[in-house]
């Protein structure tokens, strides 16, 4: 998508300084670079551990009937995972 689909951007570092616009695209470009994009199928289950991989979802245009989103939490892991 092109960038002034979004518009301006609202980002502020940990010290709550504005991040400028050149380098809120500079990090999108380079996330979008190191992203894999990985189609679904009907039927598909992704598991995702949120502490151990960056994730996200690209905009869906579809009918709502279409997906599912489902989330579940655990404090509950096997001693092998930490």
């Amino acid at each position: 998508w092109p960038e002034s689909q979004f518009g301006s951007s609202s980002s502020f570092t940990e010290e709550d300084v504005p991040i400028t616009g050149d380098a809120f695209w500079q990090v999108k470009r380079a996330v979008w670079k190191n992203t894999i994009q990985q189609p679904y199928r009907v039927h598909d289950v992704v598991i995702v551990d949120n502490f151990r991989v960056g994730h996200g979802r690209e905009m869906y245009a579809g009918p709502r009937t279409s997906r599912q989103i489902m989330t579940a939490w655990s404090d509950s892991y096997p001693a092998s995972w930490a």
